[in-house]
């Protein structure tokens, strides 16, 4: 992917088009039991004078009901579709608004928390081992960065990445990584001095999700019109193997990460044991997805919202293997869905 299409990716639109390629997973590990789901926040942008945009977050019950009135956070600047907003410490939500970070109290205040020098923007954020991690880039640059937010300071982790969609994950043993996708090739990069290294996968369109058991690395992935599989690959090991799916009705398209291993397919979540999916426990969906599914977590809870859709979604357990209700969220017109997160537990 060259660098006009990957800023042109980037650059503020509506949140209309969810692609299967940007599929963001914001989980975050794993924590107490939840019994019931929480409550949502949604971020949504709205139109100012001269094409700019202003963000606002609004607190939502789970059944997609608003509780509270809206809040401001700022102007937004060059930010990706996904990952804008991560859960942080202290019950905060932290949000990237381009050119700075604002963290939400657990009370709904909204307070400054990290600052880019001019010209960078953090594209993306997401809170792992105890670090604010960041997705950064200027406007200029073909190559994307990782910077990480600690002890009000930033370090920068990695100076260039391969071009293409980049997600923060976590990757084996809880260690940050970045998984960076393009059309054709999908790179695991660890983001710690020891990290497992993994082989750069290629030979196939990846979906843009990657989930990991014990150490191995599984990524769907699409072949020409009708062929799909998955992709799997062991820690420190230069080869790789491949499994094929038999038609998309009977193939992972994304992974949920975190424990026990979810895959997502267009008739339901399929279990997984090891590397492969059980197909004879599919969950079906309980009612017919509509659109490109996005799904968002948090750590603390086994909840999980799948977005069908900017604005509509339904839970799902991962610990129990249960879906829970569906909801839909208003906005203000002509605002649009750019973000929803999943509230403290």
């Amino acid at each position: 992917m060259n660098s006009t299409v990957f800023k042109a990716f980037c650059r503020r639109r509506s949140a209309k088009g969810f692609l299967l390629l940007c599929l963001i997973l914001t989980i975050a590990g794993c924590g107490s039991v939840s019994v019931q789901p929480q409550s949502l926040f949604v971020f949504y942008a709205t139109p100012g004078s001269a094409g700019a945009e202003w963000l606002w977050a609004r607190h939502y019950s789970a059944a997609g009901n608003p509780e509270e009135g809206p809040i401001k956070l700022g102007r937004l600047g060059l930010v990706a579709q996904t990952q804008i907003v991560t859960s942080g410490p202290s019950h905060q939500i932290l949000v990237t608004l381009g050119h700075h970070i604002v963290a939400i109290t657990r009370s709904q205040q909204v307070r400054p928390y990290a600052q880019l020098p001019a010209p960078y923007d953090a594209l993306s954020i997401r809170w792992l081992s105890s670090a604010l991690y960041a997705v950064v880039q200027t406007p200029s640059a073909s190559h994307a960065q990782v910077w990480r937010f600690e002890k009000n300071r930033w370090q920068k982790v990695r100076r260039s990445l391969p071009q293409g969609i980049v997600t923060l994950v976590v990757g084996p043993m809880g260690m940050p990584s970045a998984f960076v996708v393009d059309p054709h090739r999908a790179y695991i990069i660890g983001l710690t001095a020891h990290g497992p290294s993994y082989p750069i996968f290629s030979g196939g369109a990846p979906a843009g999700t990657v989930g990991f058991a014990r150490g191995t690395a599984i990524i769907p992935y699409a072949s020409g019109q009708r062929g799909f599989g998955q992709w799997i690959a062991h820690e420190n090991a230069s080869h790789s193997m491949r499994y094929s799916f038999s038609g998309v009705r009977r193939a992972v398209l994304a992974i949920l990460p975190g424990w026990p291993l979810w895959g997502l397919t267009v008739q339901g979540l399929v279990s997984y044991r090891g590397t492969r999916p059980q197909w004879s426990k599919m969950l079906p969906w309980p009612s017919p997805r509509e659109a490109t599914m996005v799904v968002v977590g948090r750590r603390g809870t086994p909840w999980l919202v799948i977005l069908d859709g900017p604005s509509q979604g339904i839970w799902f357990n991962q610990r129990t293997g249960r879906f829970g209700p569906s909801f839909g969220i208003v906005v203000p017109d002509p605002a649009v869905v750019r973000a929803v997160a999943l509230s403290a537990p």
